[in-house]
């Protein structure tokens, strides 16, 4: 039986199977072979091994303005909605470039990737063939009774300026009343506003549709292991998160076993 299968692979199942990989396994990857997009303005919160360096690749500046219940009433139509507005600090935050890593992951893990049609069905399969199985595709996918899915709808305005590559990045969180979008984000050139409803066309931007995960009910296949914002359907996960959760599982499991075999050793000494 292979040890470790991991369903995805964007960003957040291609770092799970770098963490896989760091611990000696070697992850079998299922997914349809097509990198996925990443839109508008976003990076990487902490380095990861061999695929970025220890230093950050920039810094980005994090301001906020209006109050948290500005910020809910603007995302959620709630201002009472819980947020992570007093979770972050104004000012400079370490940041790594996330296209760059997601590069070199696809470049790291090409050759693991099994161009697979992933369904209720077909994991089964799956779950038979590995001893543990991590899911970062969108948990509904895995979902095979009438559970509730809760989301948040979003418009995003990006667009791309090769001339601001080289400006400063920042993450503007607006709880005021001046603009109507709740965040803008300026990463290496890539800008984006978010809405929390549909503003319109405009010929400026490339305009994005989407919805944010809030959290579900859903317990299908509670032996997958799920992973990041869509595996998980949760909000405030972060891409990066995939590697530690998937690094301290396999651990975990290391562990158990090994304490099992000490525990079979000193039955059979005795």
């Amino acid at each position: 039986m292979n040890e470790v299968a991991i369903l995805g692979a964007g960003p957040s199942g291609l770092m799970a199977a770098l963490a896989a990989q760091e611990l000696g396994y070697t992850p079998t990857i299922y997914s349809r072979k097509v990198k996925s997009q990443i839109y508008a303005a976003m990076f990487l919160h902490r380095a990861l091994p061999w695929v970025t360096n220890l230093i950050p690749d920039f810094l980005v500046k994090v301001v906020k303005e209006g109050t948290a219940e500005g910020y809910a009433e603007k995302v959620y139509g709630d201002p009472e909605h819980p947020v992570s507005w007093d979770k972050f600090e104004e000012g400079e935050v370490a940041a790594w470039d996330l296209r760059k890593t997601y590069d070199r992951l696809w470049n790291l893990f090409d050759h693991d990737i099994i161009e697979y049609d992933l369904t209720v069905i077909s994991v089964k399969d799956i779950l038979n063939e590995h001893e543990v199985v991590f899911s970062s595709i969108p948990a509904r996918a895995l979902c095979y009774r009438s559970h509730i899915f809760s989301c948040q709808p979003i418009w995003v305005h990006t667009m791309y300026s090769e001339r601001l590559a080289e400006n400063e990045s920042m993450m503007w969180y607006n709880g005021g009343d001046q603009m109507p979008w709740y965040r803008y984000s300026q990463i290496k050139g890539h800008r984006a506003w978010e809405y929390s409803y549909d503003p319109g066309p405009d010929g400026r931007y490339k305009t994005v549709h989407g919805k944010k995960p809030l959290g579900t009910n859903c317990t299908c296949f509670p032996d997958i292991k799920r992973i990041g914002r869509f595996g998980k359907w949760e909000k405030q996960v972060l891409t990066h998160h995939c590697y530690e959760e998937v690094r301290d599982a396999l651990l975990a499991m290391r562990e158990a076993s090994d304490a099992r075999s000490r525990h079979r050793h000193r039955r059979h000494a005795s």
